[in-house]
């Protein structure tokens, strides 16, 4: 007998469970599997048997009840019987295999042994094989047609056969919104439908398109997925395309090949309304996608065919011989340049048995280093045997490249006799011109008004400038002058400004300061300038005259009153420089953008990749030279990195040593296991040798002592302004409480008054009898840079004490290690869709270029206030916010904070021509995901974006 006792082996879901039950006793037991299938807990006190029938399906339990009925019966003789039935419990359903084995004696049946299984999940698993394979075998069947046709037009008039087949649909169509339906190109719609079932109209006709069904086509392209429409779907099937096409349901895909406008395969049903399942919905993705991958096959096919074309074209047409050869030397290809032979019987011959001796070993020769680095090379030779005398040729070998290697060669031949010669005529004008330059009592120099370089230079030009005529032909007039000229201006601008006066055909004179390289002296100069006729660039002639003597009397009258002069514009040159660089970033970002985006349409080996190049060159010179506003201006950055208080000093000693005077002694006193501060180590070194130069001076012949002592403090909040109240400190730097870092520099000199305090920081000011610069100044200017504090104690007799302030690291040790290299993930999704805001329209359409280059879709912004709108329009599709910083309407601030008023989670990128040494501090702690300093480059831009998302997915 069994019992509730006994049960079987677990086989996962479909273990059974098992019952016995004696219809004589009235007795039913199940084992614990039984009452797991049913749900009941052991301790319910149910009658199993009523509870068995009341949870069958009515259908069910009749006709289970009847054959165990009929199996009961005295004359009934079925010893076995399995059925499947369901259940109800609750609201959901179950399908069992139930089984019933009937024991007999004498009287009858005295027990029914059976099992109960639970066939639910492999009934799914069953039905979900069976869909797999039927998907599987579609789609093999289209793979089929797509690799036996070769005209495109059948092959998708094939697939669309298929098509209406696997779906059993009334019409099934290929086209491409927008165009024409009179084009004859293969673009033309491809249409199949059952007899009954023609369009009432041409879909290729964009005038016979309702509104409505060009927002559906909108809608498609927008999203990845099928769009099933019928009277009750979301949306709902639109009236007006219903009457016009004559469709009940329809199901449409967006067929989005890489190359080339999109398209939309659809199916209509014609007669009745249909409910399109989701196996539909992955079959006709199937398909689609499989015909974007064909349909930018027949476009590569197509490109290729035109670039073999024009190549050809580009050949016959060269005025030069343009022959291609094989690895051997052999010829497969020439234009027509050649006089002697036609093309035809050139080809299949050796090149070096056509040529005279001259010829072929130079050709030999060429080929051999060709052969061994890859690289283009030339050499030249001589004709004699041609009718009216030597002719002189330039041969220049390039390599074809393969799969596999070195695959031939394009050689190019240019007939250069008359260049020669003309080259010769010049030379010897030249050599006439360089004697009359040489011999002149000033320095001449002949400049290129387009690239504001030095073409030629005379030998006083040498002695001037300090550096030799070769080093002077690779810069212009603004590298051998300092950064500003005596009138405050910047001396690179200010020369392109004087090249341009003469370039427009005046003849300007005018003073200016030039730099001897050598020396690091400045010396001022008298310019003349004047254009020289030149038949393809414009060229102007240079007269430079040292005036040194003629203004020294006058320098040393005046050089107070330039001084203050010069401090005055200070703070307007400065604000001017920063305007500008912005403004320059901006230009500069077309500039280099639409250049990276261009070089990416063009053979690395093309002409046009060279001048592209040397366009990037020169907008990152110029991307400096912003920098160098930027930094004059106080809107720079400083190049920063953790640094160890102790060895910088220790690194200095020898330096400070040197620079302190005779009679007066060093005395370092640095605490130990300091923590690290972040700063620009180039310009700290420079704050410790001001300070100790000054000490030194302080002491002057005097015996006395100078002492460097270095520790830590911590700086509550009224300590920090009470400093920061002297000397204007705490204008626009935001000063945090905690541990700041100190270097202490004090000396035992003649001291200072109050009145000399007060001024001690001023631009140009000194004690001294003259002027030395920005002195001092510049040690308050970078110590507020990095957000450090100075304090000064001093009084007449006493000496003097500075002590600088500068913030430590949080959680830095003593040993300042490096921080770990970012590793970047290269495995970063690329795509989706992003919002970018910039008031400037050239940066906003070079930067959409460039997103859309890297895959991502652009939502591009005008100002602040689009931006905001868009991405409230946006939001559950935006991926990413790219803003930038200065924009009307609403600022780049305020569109990030409204920004994260909605969303906490969305990468925001922040981008300006100015740097991001404030931008980052300032939104720090409100989820800033990267900064992009103008002008960025595409490889720039997509590092930004792929360590923004990487950092969002953390």
């Amino acid at each position: 007998m069994i019992t509730g006792d006994l049960e079987l082996p677990k086989v996962g879901d479909t273990q059974p469970g098992m019952f016995d039950w004696s219809p004589r006793e009235g007795r039913l037991h199940w084992d614990d599997r039984m009452y797991e299938i049913f749900e009941l807990d052991r301790v319910e006190r149910k009658d199993l048997f009523q509870h068995l029938t009341q949870v069958l399906h009515p259908a069910d339990r009749t006709r289970l009840l009847g054959l165990i009925e009929q199996s009961l019966h005295p004359a009934g003789r079925t010893p076995y019987f399995a059925s499947e039935a369901r259940i109800h419990l609750g609201e959901r359903e179950k399908l069992l295999e139930i089984t019933f084995r009937f024991l007999r004696d004498e009287q009858g049946v005295y027990s029914v042994l059976g099992t109960c299984r639970d066939i639910g999940s492999l009934r799914e698993k069953e039905q979900e094989l069976q869909r797999n394979l039927l998907y599987m075998s579609r789609m093999a069947r289209v793979d089929r047609i797509l690799r036996r046709s070769s005209e495109l037009k059948d092959t998708l008039e094939r697939v669309l056969e298929a098509t209406l087949e696997f779906f059993d649909s009334d019409r099934a169509l290929l086209h491409a919104p927008g165009r024409k339906s009179d084009s004859t190109s293969w673009l033309d719609p491809v249409i199949r439908f059952r007899e009954g079932c023609e369009p009432r109209a041409l879909l290729g006709n964009t005038d016979t398109m309702p509104a409505s069904a060009r927002r559906v086509m909108a809608s498609l392209f927008e999203r990845d997925t099928p769009l099933a429409l019928n009277g009750h779907s979301t949306p709902p099937l639109d009236g007006t395309i219903a009457e016009l096409y004559g469709i009940r349901s329809a199901l449409a895909v967006a067929v989005k090949p890489r190359n080339g406008p999109p398209w939309i395969l659809s199916l209509h049903c014609c007669t009745t309304e249909r409910d399109w399942s989701e196996e539909d919905s992955q079959t006709l993705q199937g398909i689609g996608s499989r015909l974007a991958d064909t349909l930018d096959s027949y476009r590569m096919q197509i490109e290729l065919q035109a670039s073999t074309n024009l190549w050809r074209s580009l050949a016959e047409h060269s005025p030069d011989h343009v022959v291609h050869l094989d690895v051997d030397g052999v010829i497969r290809f020439s234009n027509r340049r050649i006089r002697r032979l036609q093309p035809e019987q050139l080809v299949g011959q050796n090149l070096g048995e056509l040529l005279n001796d001259e010829g072929a070993k130079g050709l030999h020769c060429c080929l051999a280093r060709v052969r061994a680095d890859g690289e283009v090379h030339s050499y030249e030779f001589a004709d004699k045997t041609l009718p009216g005398g030597t002719r002189l040729y330039e041969v220049r070998i390039a390599p074809l490249e393969g799969k596999e290697g070195l695959t031939g060669f394009i050689l190019n031949s240019q007939d250069i006799s008359e260049r020669k010669r003309a080259q010769q005529a010049l030379n010897d004008s030249e050599a006439r011109f360089r004697a009359l330059v040489e011999n002149s009592v000033e320095a001449i120099v002949l400049l290129d008004a387009d690239t504001g370089c030095f073409v030629d230079v005379n030998s006083q030009a040498e002695k001037l400038y300090g550096i030799p005529r070769e080093e002077l032909l690779k810069i212009g007039p603004g590298d051998v002058s300092p950064e500003f000229q005596p009138d405050g201006q910047p001396s690179m601008i200010k020369a392109s400004a004087k090249i341009a006066t003469a370039a427009s055909g005046k003849a300007p004179s005018f003073l200016w300061t030039h730099m001897n390289l050598d020396t690091g002296e400045s010396i001022p100069c008298e310019v003349h300038l004047v254009r020289l006729p030149h038949s393809s660039r414009t060229l102007l002639r240079g007269s430079v005259y040292d005036i040194s003597s003629r203004l020294q009397m006058e320098e040393e009258r005046l050089q107070l009153e330039r001084q203050v002069q010069h401090a005055q514009k200070l703070e307007s040159l400065g604000v001017m420089a920063g305007g500008i660089a912005h403004d320059f970033n901006n230009l500069l970002m077309s500039i280099m953008g639409n250049a990276d985006l261009a070089r990416g349409r063009v053979a690395e080996d093309s002409e046009v990749a060279g001048h592209l190049n040397e366009i990037e060159r020169a907008s990152r010179r110029a991307a400096d030279l912003a920098r160098q506003m930027l930094a004059y201006s106080g809107k720079g950055r400083f190049v920063t990195e953790a640094i160890n208080a102790n060895e910088l000093i220790r690194e200095m000693a020898e330096l400070l040593g040197v620079s302190v005077s005779k009679k007066a002694t060093l005395e370092l006193d640095l605490a130990e296991d300091l923590p690290a501060f972040e700063g620009d180590v180039t310009q700290i070194r420079q704050v410790v040798m001001n300070l100790i130069t000054n000490a030194s001076e302080a002491i002057g012949d005097a015996e006395g002592r100078i002492r460097l002592r270095t520790g830590l403090k911590h700086c509550d909040r009224s300590f920090l302004r009470k400093v920061a109240e002297n000397f204007g400190q705490g204008a626009g730097v935001e000063l945090v409480e905690g541990t700041y870092l100190f270097f202490e520099i004090s000396d035992t000199g003649e001291g200072m008054d109050a009145k000399t305090i007060e001024r001690i920081f001023d631009p140009f000011f000194t004690t001294k009898f003259t002027g030395r610069g920005l002195g001092l100044s510049a040690v308050l200017g970078i110590i507020r840079g990095h957000r450090g504090l100075v304090k000064l104690k001093s009084a007449p007799g006493r000496g003097t004490t500075f002590r600088v302030y500068l913030p430590v690291l949080e959680n830095a040790s003593a040993a300042a290690d490096p921080a770990p290299a970012v590793t970047q993930n290269s495995d970063s999704a690329n795509g989706g869709l992003v919002l970018f805001a910039d008031d400037e329209t050239m940066v906003r359409e070079v930067g959409t270029h460039m997103l859309r280059r890297l895959g991502y879709e652009v939502l591009p912004a005008c100002d602040g206030k689009e931006a905001f709108d868009l991405y409230l329009e946006h939001r559950d599709r935006v991926r990413l916010v790219l803003l930038d910083l200065t924009m009307p309407r609403l600022s780049g601030d305020e569109v990030f904070r409204k920004i994260r008023e909605n969303d906490s989670k969305v990468p925001i990128l922040l981008c300006s021509g100015y740097t991001e040494h404030d931008s980052s501090r300032r939104f720090a702690d409100m989820g800033l995901d990267g900064f992009l300093e103008k002008p960025f480059s595409l490889s720039g831009l997509k590092l930004a974006l792929e360590e923004a998302l990487s950092s969002s997915l953390d």
